[in-house]
């Protein structure tokens, strides 16, 4: 069965279908179970598909409701975790750096995580082991408002490290 697809009345192709009516279930033949939904006017609809599938009576039309409301109350309570992402050199004064510190803290606070960039050039490849201890300072810094989800991460001419608000580490 489909995400999506519904699998309803006649539709059901098994010959014994398990029914479930509030907390007991019974399993009955298939005609027996289509009298019943008649009976109350409503659909016999599979819930899960399985060898003996498993339906319950109810109308096709308040199963899609429940499952819109369902989706959208998935979607109001998610939280969209987007990443900042800072550029910062080694040769960065003192005065920007405390700039990219609070702009950092702010999106920190904000619970988004940030990603410090380090780019490299020319002559400044020799000092790209020293930015290790230059991030884990810049963290420091930040008195504690995050915690390192993924550490240094030097590759080819540019360094990074991804910090995530404290507490959020996934």
């Amino acid at each position: 069965m489909k995400n999506n697809e519904i699998i309803c009345n006649e539709k059901i192709s098994a010959s014994e279908v398990r029914l479930v009516n509030g907390k007991d279930s019974k399993v009955l033949p298939i005609a027996e179970a289509l009298e019943m939904a008649r009976n109350e006017d409503s659909d016999l609809v599979v819930i899960f598909d399985d060898k003996v599938p498993v339906v319950k009576i109810i109308s096709v039309s308040k199963l899609l409701y429940e499952k819109q409301k369902k989706a959208k109350e998935l979607r109001k309570n998610s939280k969209q975790i987007t990443v900042k992402s800072l550029q910062v050199r080694i040769v960065t004064s003192a005065h920007d750096l405390e700039i990219l510190r609070s702009k950092a803290r702010k999106f920190l606070e904000n619970g988004d995580k940030v990603l410090f960039k380090m780019r490299f050039k020319k002559r400044e490849m020799s000092k790209i082991q020293e930015s290790k201890s230059f991030f884990h300072n810049l963290v420091d810094s930040l008195n504690g408002c995050c915690s390192i989800e993924k550490d240094v991460v030097i590759g080819g001419k540019d360094a990074s490290i991804l910090l995530s608000p404290k507490g959020k580490t996934s």
